[in-house]
């Protein structure tokens, strides 16, 4: 498995319906030589945080196949806790605290799915269990306990389903 972060911050515009879109945008590539139902996961983190001047990224993946990284304006760091309220980089007395939140999906893959019914015939059931939560929410990005910048962070948790 190769995780690539090509593009942290990128600025975009979208013309779409007679409505213009632009924003800060973000993109990577993942690249799995093996099923994801394959992955020895229960619970996957990943997130990300982007502003005019910071640019933070996290993932986590808990069980037999752990992975935690964190990568803040290019740095990357492994000594960070995901808490209900944000995210806590300690080491540099950062924290990521998060504020209203908005559900944008809580579903199973399997719903999903079923907008292209073919597919349940190629994907193990208890892989279409697989539940996923996104959330967008206002975030304040806090250094020594000073507010650095406000904006929003999306980010998801995937429950697993083995």
């Amino acid at each position: 498995m190769n995780w690539h972060c090509h593009t942290p911050k990128g600025h975009f515009h979208v013309s779409f319906q007679d409505k213009e879109y632009q924003g800060l945008c973000y993109a990577e590539m993942l690249e799995m030589n093996f099923a994801p139902w394959e992955l020895a996961v229960s619970e996957l983190y990943w997130g990300r945080f982007l502003s005019e001047n910071h640019t933070i990224i996290w993932k986590e993946w808990r069980g037999k196949q752990s992975f935690k990284q964190l990568i803040w304006n290019g740095k990357q760091y492994s000594d960070f806790e995901i808490q209900k309220e944000g995210i806590l980089l300690q080491s540099e007395n950062m924290f990521l605290r998060f504020q209203m939140s908005t559900i944008l999906k809580n579903e199973p893959i399997g719903n999903m799915v079923a907008k292209i019914p073919l597919l349940r015939y190629f994907l193990p059931k208890r892989f279409l269990r697989t539940r996923i939560i996104k959330w967008k929410r206002e975030t304040k990005l806090l250094i020594n306990q000073n507010v650095q910048e406000a904006g929003y962070a999306l980010y998801q948790k995937v429950l697993w389903r083995k």
